[in-house]
């Protein structure tokens, strides 16, 4: 599993693949090498972490593939064509740019792993 991911917030994207379908799961974290550190040996109550490592594990002896994709930096452009960036160690960004990456995916054709699903409904 990913032992050289950085030592800093963001976000992140596994990618599974198989002959047949392809799923994915999105996360986010304040510390990424620390996160797939717990997936590769996750603690006795860890949930999470021992149910994704089960699933990876799974998916690679069934001969799969797994794929990752990281974000630890965003910007913008600003009126006057700067570039600001937005700080990913401030948890409601990195989780609004997850909620705002599996809605994105929901639109594919991709089996979401995510457990969670959220739902807007507008006030009138």
């Amino acid at each position: 599993m990913v032992t050289d991911a950085p030592k800093r917030s963001g976000g992140d994207r596994f990618r599974l693949t198989s002959e047949n379908k392809s799923r994915c799961y999105i996360g986010e974290s304040s510390h990424l090498r620390g996160r797939f550190g717990a997936y590769r040996a996750p603690g006795s109550t860890q949930a999470t972490h021992l149910r994704w490592n089960a699933r990876l594990r799974e998916h690679l002896e069934a001969g799969g593939a797994i794929g990752l994709d990281l974000i630890i930096q965003i910007g913008a452009p600003t009126q006057d064509n700067r570039k600001k960036e937005k700080n990913l160690s401030d948890t409601a960004v990195r989780r609004l740019l997850e909620q705002a990456a599996i809605v994105a995916d929901e639109a594919t054709e991709i089996e979401p792993l995510n457990r969670r699903s959220m739902t807007f409904t507008p006030a009138i």
